[in-house]
């Protein structure tokens, strides 16, 4: 389907050379979406406009009175880049929102572009802080939580409730796999839901103490491994 899109109003469909705040009402909604997400208000383009999102969200006034927002690709700032961060990471390594939300500051998703240089030094900052947070609190205190995960299914209550989930799956794998995938599934759940990618598995696997947790978290991240390696 097409949207009936009628004129752009908000955010910036040029790399910010040209940035809309014209829409009063759309203003508000979008201030209003930034404190809920924790997104910090920022200046973008020649103008030095002041933006609650990152600057190539769209908002667009629709031929129906309605709002349309398009590109939410960079909504979560991007972690710190790097001299050797791959091309384009700032695109695709994006902090999770869980995690942004529960930044004790605010953090700008322009950080590290060009769209974000207007007083680039500070925000960045803020984002190698919030970097920093995760690294050195946020994955260890989720180390300890799989830790724990793993030790309960130890218990003869987790096994009970793996092998019974695992019957589900005897059809297609025997009952050792199918046990093993439902524990990784939580275990992804668990690591989502703490604001930690998954990308980041080895260095939640390293801060592990549990057998069991360990080869979990190495066999992920080695089918991650092969299956990046086969596109």
């Amino acid at each position: 389907s097409v949207l009936p899109l009628k004129q752009l109003v908000y955010g910036s469909a040029d790399g910010a050379r040209t940035v809309h705040t014209e829409n009063e009402r759309l203003n508000a909604k979008m201030e209003e979406a930034g404190k809920l997400l924790n997104i910090k208000p920022h200046r973008v383009g020649g103008d030095h406009v002041m933006l609650h999102t990152c600057a190539d969200i769209e908002g667009h006034e629709g031929k129906d009175g309605k709002h349309y927002l398009l590109d939410f690709a960079r909504v979560a700032p991007a972690q710190p880049i790097t001299h050797d961060s791959p091309p384009g990471a700032l695109l695709y390594r994006l902090l999770r929102m869980e995690f942004v939300r529960q930044c004790p500051w605010p953090l700008s998703n322009d950080a590290f572009s060009a769209m974000g240089r207007h007083d680039s030094v500070l925000h960045n900052g803020d984002v190698r802080r919030a970097y920093a947070l995760l690294q050195e609190s946020v994955i260890p205190q989720c180390s300890m939580a799989v830790d724990q995960q793993c030790q309960s299914w130890s218990s003869d209550e987790g096994v009970a409730l793996a092998n019974a989930t695992a019957t589900w799956h005897r059809a297609t794998s025997d009952a050792a796999t199918a046990k093993a995938l439902v524990q990784l599934d939580e275990l992804q759940q668990l690591l989502h839901h703490r604001g930690v990618n998954l990308r980041m598995i080895g260095d939640v696997r390293r801060h592990c103490k549990h057998r069991t947790a360990r080869q979990l978290l190495l066999v992920e991240a080695i089918a991650r491994v092969a299956k990046n390696n086969v596109r």
